[in-house]
């Protein structure tokens, strides 16, 4: 137990006086029975002799009272004022050791319990200053996210108005195309076309169709108007994806699986999710060396209440750095000329616009995992 922990004892009466007080009064007697018993036993004559006795007991009297006060008073004072002046010096670490009886000893236990105050308010005090350091930099991270997501609206938002012109342009001469495939439809038969040429066609006017829809989303983006919303089927995206991509997996002998089951339903912009498997899987082409694979998992995970879209490559994977930034606006590990780095970061806005969220993990194959997950939408019909 420290002298801090000690009960505190209330002293009510002057001690060291008391005992000053009773050593005098001893003293004093002592004398006087002295010189009674002197004057008492000698003549008139001898009384010289009484008086010089006296004021030798007197003398040593005082010594011995001097003894007294220096052994209550004095020392024990001198000493706590060197321990004062050592923790001056030192600090306030060392524990106050009080010494002595009475207000002495008082002073000094007070004197200890104020350094262990002193003692406690200083780790007080850096506790809190780490607290508030730490909070300094938690605001100063803050800060700089809130300012980094500034400059990444103002980026956004110019590439809205940019595309908003360029939609504009796209749209005339893709009218005119859509307008001309239409009409060889509507003739291929009484012109006698060839079924591959109508086939052909067909392609090109669905295509057509697809680049209006998307000119028409950017439109709606800039004009910050809604999206349609629907409800449907993965598997028939994805489909779709893999038919417009064939040619490019074609050219590099690379293999596509597209193992997608039906019933993956979700709710949202269809046309935004063609954009997001047509970005996903091109990028997983890319990253594809000549006769290798990429593989489209797709399922329902009804206790989640969440479909999975997987895109699995066999290529060199993606390292922790690229992992990082893939996502954010304009980041691209393509040569100049060969990619904006704008497709990643839109195909993550779309999913967090969907609910839902992407990852980035190896693949078993080798090469990366693209991993989406959106909510469900249960349609109540039977899974084929």
């Amino acid at each position: 137990m420290t002298v801090q922990d000690r009960p505190r004892k209330i002293r009510l009466g002057p001690g060291i006086a008391l005992k000053i007080s009773s050593l005098v009064m001893v003293l004093l007697s002592a004398s006087m029975v002295l010189v009674a018993s002197t004057i008492g036993a000698y003549t008139a004559t001898d009384r010289t002799v009484a008086l010089v006795l006296f004021l030798v007991f007197a003398f040593l009297g005082s010594l011995a009272f001097a003894a007294m006060l220096d052994w209550l008073v004095t020392r024990p004072l001198v000493h706590m004022a060197r321990q004062v002046r050592r923790m001056n010096e030192e600090g306030y670490e060392r524990e106050f050791e009080p010494i002595g009886f009475d207000e002495p000893r008082e002073l000094g236990e007070a004197l200890e319990a104020l350094r262990a105050r002193v003692v406690a308010q200083q780790v007080e005090l850096r506790e809190w200053n780490a607290e508030l350091e730490r909070r300094v930099v938690a605001r100063t991270v803050d800060l700089e996210a809130a300012r980094a997501s500034l400059v990444q609206s103002e980026k956004l938002a110019s590439v809205g108005l940019l595309a908003g012109g360029v939609a504009h342009e796209v749209s005339n001469p893709n009218t005119v195309i859509l307008a001309r495939t239409t009409h060889l439809l509507n003739i291929a038969d009484d012109e006698g076309l060839d079924p591959d040429v109508i086939d052909d066609i067909e392609v090109l006017k669905h295509q057509s169709e697809r680049i209006q829809r998307i000119t028409g989303s950017l439109l709606a983006f800039a004009r910050r108007s809604e999206v349609r919303v629907e409800t449907f089927d993965l598997a028939a995206v994805t489909k779709l994806t893999t038919e417009v991509l064939s040619h490019v997996s074609r050219a590099n002998d690379i293999t596509i699986e597209d193992d997608v089951s039906p019933g993956c339903n979700i709710s949202g912009s269809r046309d935004a999710m063609e954009q997001v498997c047509f970005n996903l899987l091109k990028n997983a082409l890319d990253a594809t060396p000549r006769t290798g694979s990429v593989v489209l998992r797709g399922w329902v995970e009804k206790a989640e209440e969440r479909v999975c879209l997987c895109f699995d490559d066999s290529g060199e994977g993606i390292s922790t750095e690229v992992r990082a930034r893939m996502f954010d606006p304009f980041f691209t590990t393509k040569a100049v000329g060969e990619g904006t780095g704008l497709g990643l970061s839109i195909v993550h806005g779309i999913v967090e616009s969907l609910g839902g969220d992407i990852t980035v993990s190896d693949s078993p194959e080798g090469g990366a995992r693209i991993m989406v997950r959106l909510p469900w939408v249960d349609t109540g019909a039977e899974e084929v």
